[in-house]
């Protein structure tokens, strides 16, 4: 099944079993149109997304490489969040293109 950007737009994103934002917008890679990140509105503070970066609007950028599409919600792995942060603060960085960067 496919789904559009209008069908993701306002989902739920769900971390540890509980509603933590929805989803505005999607990042996608210039040069090869690879969704890279979920640009999420926060609806309040959360520590493991605290690390990550925003943008412009202050929509938290969540990797999509940790995100799954599951029955109409979109869930944070933390456990592989964490994996993502451990990465980042070791030194070894990923890029997912264009201006959104993990370090």
């Amino acid at each position: 099944m496919n789904v559009t950007l209008s069908d993701i737009e306002g989902t739920k994103v769900i971390l540890r079993g509980r509603e933590v934002g929805e989803v505005k917008d999607l990042v996608l890679a210039t040069r090869t149109g690879r969704i890279i990140a979920l640009a999420v509105k926060p609806l309040r503070k959360v520590d493991s997304l605290e690390f990550l970066p925003r943008d412009q609007r202050g929509n938290v950028l969540v990797p999509a490489s940790v995100a799954v599409l599951r029955e109409g919600t979109i869930v944070i792995s933390e456990g592989k969040l964490k994996v993502l942060l451990a990465r980042r603060n070791s030194g070894r960085s990923e890029t997912g293109g264009g201006s959104c960067r993990w370090r």
